[in-house]
């Protein structure tokens, strides 16, 4: 075989090798087996999520602040109110008409604290009741501000009249607390730390205020205590759902219906106004399912929210930010074009040079073919 024939040989071979190795490319990432577009997407979505989650804790801890000073102020007053009538507040039971001036006085705090960032309810709870020791009633104050303004949704109607407050759509006098973690949680916690300041015993969670019943909420819970370390009520703020809506995701560009989900305990099922459960992870990302089996991928992370020293300090939180798998997909898929291009066009280059390579090796082949008959018939003896 002469030189020439193969070097054309060589070249048709690595042609051919090359057309057949950027196929299988192609091929691997039109379906998805390979995404060169992934690890942008990973880290793109660790990095909001680092954002959204530091961002998270910083607001939930001044919410924790705001709902102490609450406390406090309510203590305070509360227990110049009674002094004046002679009752330490560990008995403000035993004389429930008294917490009508209490609730009275504090309606401004109240209001004032709504306009905290996050936050879209105050409410105080005391312990007396109309119906008396046995019941599950208390009297207290609990406003939440919508578009049109500051309503009522428990209180006293004496209080509402004086303090210029309108009643919402079924508002009640008093609210039933009877399996309410966030007064029960809070207030037998306080009973058993009796020395321990507001600032330690606050309390976080998610749950149902009796106001929109079975409804849960994320709520911050603060006890009332006497100078007797007596529990004489709760008080506390309501965080909107806004906080954890897409648009606190900050910097996170292609993916408009990414939000960050902030529940109780472990990330492995998120319990909020839906529910998510964990199904794995993959390519650097956990994979969830709704209760409509949609597909969703993010990450998730521990969130502290108690001080150190808290009672409720080893309380789990997590954040989690998901973003719905399509989306995710369509971002890798578009991150992959560029990359399909390319391999599309050496491979067609490839299977046009291999073409070309192998007629012009055919005709080679064939021409030494000519020759060489040519050769044998000249040698044979006449």
């Amino acid at each position: 075989m002469r030189s020439e024939t193969k070097r054309k040989l060589a070249l048709f071979v690595l042609a051919l090798a090359c057309t057949m190795i950027s196929g299988v490319l192609l091929a691997l990432l039109f379906f998805g087996v390979l995404a060169p577009g992934g690890s942008e997407a990973e880290s793109q979505i660790a990095a909001a999520h680092g954002r959204a989650a530091d961002d998270l804790e910083v607001r939930l801890s001044g919410v924790s602040e705001q709902a102490v000073m609450l406390s406090e102020s309510l203590t305070s007053t509360a227990a110049a109110l009674l002094a004046d009538q002679g009752l330490a507040p560990g008995l403000l039971h035993e004389q429930p008409e008294f917490a009508e001036d209490i609730l009275f006085a504090q309606a401004g705090a109240l209001i004032q604290s709504l306009e905290r960032e996050g936050v879209c309810g105050a409410f105080v709870l005391l312990d007396a009741s109309s119906g008396g020791s046995g019941s599950y009633s208390r009297a207290g104050l609990y406003l939440q501000e919508d578009p049109e303004g500051v309503r009522c949704l428990r209180g006293p109607r004496s209080v509402l009249e004086a303090a210029g407050l309108e009643a919402a759509t079924g508002w009640e006098q008093e609210l039933d607390i009877q399996g309410r973690r966030f007064v029960e949680i809070p207030a037998e916690t306080a009973e058993s730390f009796p020395a321990m300041p507001p600032s330690l015993l606050y309390w976080w969670g998610y749950d149902s205020t009796g106001v929109a019943e079975g409804e849960k909420t994320l709520l911050c819970s603060v006890p009332l205590i006497g100078s007797d370390y007596s529990v004489f009520g709760i008080c506390g703020l309501e965080v909107e759902e806004g906080v954890f809506r897409p648009d606190s995701v900050a910097g996170l560009e292609g993916f408009p219906n990414a939000a960050l989900h902030f529940s109780e305990g472990s990330a492995d099922r998120i319990v909020t106004t839906t529910t998510f459960e964990k199904d794995g992870s993959a390519g650097g990302l956990d994979h969830y399912l709704d209760l409509e089996l949609a597909e969703y991928v993010g990450l998730s992370g521990g969130v502290r929210l108690y001080a150190e020293g808290s009672p409720f300090e080893g309380g789990a939180f997590s954040a989690t930010l998901l973003v719905p798998k399509g989306d995710v997909d369509a971002a890798r898929a578009e991150s992959a074009r560029p990359y399909l291009m390319a391999l599309g066009l050496v491979c067609l280059a490839g299977i046009i040079f291999s073409a070309v390579t192998n007629r012009r090796l055919d005709a080679a082949l064939r021409e030494e073919a000519a020759l060489a008959e040519q050769e044998e018939a000249g040698a044979a003896p006449g």
